[in-house]
């Protein structure tokens, strides 16, 4: 029971007093309890039970009754979780899972893949590729472009705006995992980061800028970025598209029809704007932020985020 609360606080209440403390009470019930081995086990399936309800038949069959779309990324991304989850046996990789370390604990069991023939045969294949859509010049100033917005927001279309005026080369972990390397790495998704994180470092150290396609509206889900364009001496510019829940649930129209299908559609945004962290004045010193009005044309948002990349000297 205490699994699945504790999922279901930081899912939909993260970085909060209330989910901080919640993780605390995690971690001293664990460390506390009698028979520890019984007890990481019903943490963890709780844990695991949380994150595979969404992946059910009936969930799915829900989904597209409501006329949404049925997210692999999402359903991979909790697979690839659950089975890290069903490996853990001791106290201190529970403790990890209960913690902030949770989303990056990817990288210390991936650490020594890249070293591997799989990973830099597919590394090769996929810089083939991205390599055909590089700009015919490299940018005055190198760039590491994000994205945060809920769905239906733009933010690919935007992505692709960029890349289509030669700003940068884009690049989305769905495309790694679901488009090129599906059968070669399939069930673990987390080999997808890995190879992005390798093709952003490799394309900026060659001159390039990059486009990450991808929703990072969480300030945590943003360090990683800052950390890693710091390293090779590029700038982060976060592109904040702002839209309200009824205008992104309108862009796209329920299949199944009724006022069901409209209101599941806007519970699902309305989630997704709650867990929205905006940078604060501290975070805005390790970025240039672009804000967008998502109800603007798609020429109004090109000029302007061309206009304002023009005055900062990247395009």
């Amino acid at each position: 029971m205490l699994g699945i609360y504790y999922q279901s606080t930081v899912e939909t209440m993260p970085n909060t007093p209330f989910s901080n403390t919640l993780r605390t009470a995690v971690s001293e019930t664990l460390q506390q309890y009698k028979n520890q081995k019984e007890g990481i086990e019903l943490f963890l399936l709780g844990r695991i039970n949380k994150f595979l309800l969404p992946c059910t038949m009936w969930n799915i069959y829900f989904l597209k009754r409501v006329g949404l779309n049925v997210n692999e990324n999402d359903i991979g991304d909790r697979l690839g979780k659950v089975r890290v989850l069903t490996k853990i046996e001791n106290i201190n990789e529970a403790l990890l899972f209960a913690s902030d370390k949770f989303e990056d604990g990817w990288r210390d069991r991936l650490k020594e893949y890249p070293k591997t023939k799989e990973f830099k045969a597919n590394i090769n294949l996929l810089q083939k590729e991205l390599d055909m859509r590089l700009p015919k010049q490299k940018p005055n100033k190198q760039a590491v472009f994000i994205f945060m917005g809920i769905p239906g927001s733009g933010k690919s279309t935007v992505a692709k705006i960029l890349e289509t005026n030669g700003v940068g080369v884009a690049i989305h972990s769905d495309w790694i995992y679901f488009r090129k390397l599906k059968k070669q790495i399939e069930g673990d998704y987390y080999k997808a980061y890995a190879y992005l994180e390798s093709l952003l470092k490799h394309y900026i150290e060659n001159g390039f800028s990059v486009i990450i396609d991808e929703n990072k509206r969480t300030k945590k889900t943003r360090e990683s970025i800052y950390n890693l364009a710091r390293n090779v001496g590029a700038e982060v510019i976060l592109i904040a598209i702002k839209i309200c829940v009824d205008t992104a649930v309108k862009r796209e129209k329920p299949k199944g029809g009724g006022d069901n299908s409209y209101d599941a559609r806007r519970k699902v945004l309305e989630t997704f704007e709650s867990q929205m962290e905006y940078p604060t004045r501290a975070e805005r010193k390790l970025t240039k932020t672009i804000e967008v009005d998502g109800k603007k044309s798609i020429e109004d948002i090109e000029n302007l985020i061309i206009k304002q990349l023009n005055d900062w000297e990247f395009v």
